[in-house]
């Protein structure tokens, strides 16, 4: 018995350094395939919330019976807003809605942070996609506006409503996360 151990043989020192070398650079690629992953997972995830979001209000404002009953209900204090080419103000508990009446278009910007909270931004942003506060990670544009052929309806309006949610992060691009679009006839009161 004492001969069968005599000429068996150890691994030597090499082997052992060359398969813990091999073994650690496969575990980095693995490592990394984890890693590229859970991001894209992340991207997927908000891309899927802001989807929701984007359909969400354009059903709701497919819901109201008039466009001042979208604006009292649904936009947000803290949110920006814009009149056709007019400058953005901040909209506070003050702001009223009512009798607003749509020329040309207007555009409200809502902000949101990293867990899709509604933030209330305190100053106006030159350039909404921009936003100055750190915290803001997304922005969504509502844009309600009247559609051309909205002059031939008998006694009402037709409304065209798009909504983007941009991923505004990034200080070069922002990338566009959804957007969507429809249209709504409010008959005359």
């Amino acid at each position: 018995m004492l001969k069968y151990f005599k000429n068996q043989r150890g691994f030597s020192l090499l082997e052992v350094i060359l398969s813990i070398a091999t073994v650690s650079i496969l575990s980095i690629f693995i490592l990394r395939m984890f890693m590229v992953s859970s991001t894209a997972n992340l991207k997927a995830k908000n891309m899927d919330i802001a989807s929701n979001y984007a359909t969400s209000f354009i059903e709701e404002f497919k819901a109201f019976k008039s466009v001042d009953d979208f604006f009292q209900n649904m936009v947000f204090e803290g949110s920006q807003i814009s009149l056709g080419e007019s400058e953005f103000i901040v909209i506070d508990n003050d702001y009223a809605f009512s009798g607003i009446k749509i020329d040309q278009y207007i555009r409200i910007y809502t902000f949101f942070n990293e867990k899709w909270n509604i933030r209330e931004i305190k100053d106006v942003e030159s350039d909404p996609l921009s936003p100055k506060e750190e915290d803001i990670k997304f922005a969504m544009l509502l844009k309600v506006s009247p559609d051309e052929d909205s002059e031939s309806l008998p006694s009402g309006s037709l409304y065209k409503i798009e909504v983007s949610i941009y991923d505004v992060s990034y200080d070069e691009d922002k990338k566009e996360l959804a957007g969507y679009s429809s249209l709504k006839y409010f008959p005359s009161r």
